[in-house]
């Protein structure tokens, strides 16, 4: 009877102590409305799209969707594979990849005559330990045909409430 006292003791704080989450999620950074152009690159040399301050977040995600270039028709296929890589930056020094930071966009797996926005992927890092956040790409390293990506990274911090 007491162990059972203690146990609803246990869960009655546990009830009382939850309280919705509230956080505050921004948009840090995007490539602009006509997205970033990736072009075949035979070196596999990355290049940086952008980078962004994000040592005010405790959680940063990334969404990035592939979509047709203007100058493809659509029985033409889609667009060429590339790679995304977030490395961990301090000021404009690049420190190296972020762990689990690349991500493989392949809209030439799609049909040709899907809608644009199909190949998409997302990344959620919780607690980066970091200041600056650098977005790489780089295109395949055959081939001439482009792709357009268009990138978001989002911040999200916890909304600080004071009671009354």
């Amino acid at each position: 009877m007491k162990s059972m006292t203690v146990l609803w003791v246990a869960l009655l704080t546990a009830i009382g102590s939850l309280s919705p989450a509230h956080a505050e999620t921004k948009l840090l950074w995007r490539t602009g409305a006509s997205g970033a152009t990736i072009v075949p690159n035979s070196k596999g040399t990355l290049v940086t799209l952008g980078q962004v301050d994000v040592s005010a977040y405790d959680r940063i995600r990334l969404v990035a969707v592939a979509r047709r270039p203007s100058n493809v028709p659509l029985p033409n296929g889609f667009g060429a594979p590339l790679q995304l890589e977030l490395h961990i930056g301090e000021g404009t020094d690049d420190l190296g990849l972020l762990e689990s930071g690349v991500f493989a966009l392949n809209p030439t797996g799609t049909s040709g005559a899907v809608p644009a926005h199909t190949e998409r992927t997302t990344g959620v890092f919780e607690n980066p330990v970091i200041t600056t956040l650098i977005i790489d790409a780089v295109g395949p390293i055959t081939g001439n045909q482009q792709t357009v990506v268009d990138i978001f990274v989002y911040g999200q911090r916890p909304t600080v409430t004071t009671n009354p």
